[in-house]
């Protein structure tokens, strides 16, 4: 194997002391292999991000990766405020997190 998901999971203490700043984005990208959850929260991801550049952000792309952005900061922000939160990968979370930005942006749908 290549890595396994301790390599790719999130974590502070490596991320911000260790010397590997990168588990802070792979933590977004990793899912628990190619099951149905993984191809549900791809297409998901698809859908809501092809809704929003379509609708919302239409012309205005750098407002949209800026709203992601400021998704993913705060999930990362929240992932190490709240000692609770032991969530190792953010995948599923940022498709709600569009999910929710989308809800937003077209209330009447």
């Amino acid at each position: 194997r290549w890595c396994t998901p301790a390599d790719l999971a999130l974590s502070f203490p490596l991320a911000l002391g260790g010397g590997q700043p990168w588990r802070l984005l792979t933590a977004f990208g990793y899912s628990d292999g190619l099951t149905m959850r993984t191809v549900l929260a791809l297409w998901s991801f698809s859908h809501f991000s092809a809704l929003l550049e379509a609708r919302a952000y239409a012309g205005r792309p750098h407002h949209y990766a800026l709203a992601l952005l400021g998704g993913l900061t705060a999930m990362l922000a929240g992932a190490k405020l709240i000692p609770e939160f032991d969530e190792p990968f953010l995948c599923v979370p940022l498709v709600f997190f569009l999910a929710q930005l989308w809800g937003l942006s077209a209330p009447g749908t």
